[in-house]
């Protein structure tokens, strides 16, 4: 099994920092818990890039979406055996209008 090297963009980092920050607000535990869930569903995608699908609607046909949770989005690009995560967006977000 190869491990992909991850690139994080500071899109997606600031999407982590807001998106924890929000639930902070309201439960300090869950938020530590949602940081985490993306840290292992980033480290699940340098195992296995192609867990992300295409989705009608986003312009670049290179961005794949993996979903966690049924609440968040994962935009990432696998190019030259690297994985490019490009944003992490909850589902209240309009990931066709920001993607």
């Amino acid at each position: 099994m190869n491990n992909y090297k991850i690139i994080i963009t500071n899109f997606a980092k600031e999407d982590v920092k807001n998106i924890s920050s929000y639930i902070a607000k309201y439960n300090i535990k869950a938020a530590i818990a949602v940081t985490k869930l993306f840290k292992n569903s980033v480290e699940k995608l340098s195992s296995f890039p192609n867990l992300g699908n295409n989705k009608e609607g986003i312009k670049d046909k290179n961005i794949l979406i993996y979903t966690v949770k049924q609440k968040y989005s994962i935009a990432y690009k696998f190019e030259n055996n690297k994985i490019i995560i490009l944003r992490i967006l909850s589902r209240y977000q309009d990931i066709f209008a920001i993607l």
